[in-house]
């Protein structure tokens, strides 16, 4: 996979939300508050996270266009994470069992937001494959027509250096 900020900003909310749903899922199943640690402070990262997102897909559009390509997909994974933490921090001091605070109830809202998670990621990967690639392509273009360049300086797809023909 090839990294950028949007790439890796997406994969520290899918992270911090992972933690939560650990936590949050341990305390529910066992009424054990100390096995919510991981779920405890998750909320703050996770905003803090989603926040910096939405920073890094608002910087990588180079037009209008760009920027809405990339609010789509985010907004859709914000939205499906301020819902589980709704869910989340409105059951979080509920009685365990089959009521309100069913740690399965919450499922449906988790995967809504993993699969736009992962669309996202899909999304961008995708995105900077393609951008890469075109340079890639414009690089070779500048390189081959370049007057004077020695052939062995030339490079052929897929390498680089002077001495690699």
């Amino acid at each position: 996979m090839i990294d950028s900020p949007a790439v890796d900003a997406n994969a520290e909310v899918r992270e911090d939300m992972s933690d939560a749903l650990t936590g949050w899922t341990a305390y529910k199943l066992s009424g054990q508050r100390e096995l919510a640690k991981p779920f405890l402070g998750s909320h703050d990262r996770t905003t803090i996270a989603l926040t910096r997102l939405d920073g890094r897909l608002a910087c990588g559009g180079l037009d209008e266009r760009d920027v809405r390509l990339h609010a789509t997909p985010g907004s859709t994974q914000h939205r499906a994470a301020v819902k589980w933490w709704a869910f989340a921090l409105r059951t979080e001091n509920s009685p365990t069992g089959n009521g309100p605070a069913d740690p399965l109830k919450g499922r449906p809202l988790f995967e809504e937001f993993t699969s736009a998670n992962a669309a996202l990621g899909a999304y961008l990967t995708a995105e900077r494959e393609k951008t890469r690639a075109e340079a890639d392509v414009i690089a070779r273009a500048v390189l081959d027509s370049a007057p004077g360049l020695p052939p062995r300086h030339r490079c052929p797809r897929g390498r680089e250096g002077p001495d690699r023909t």
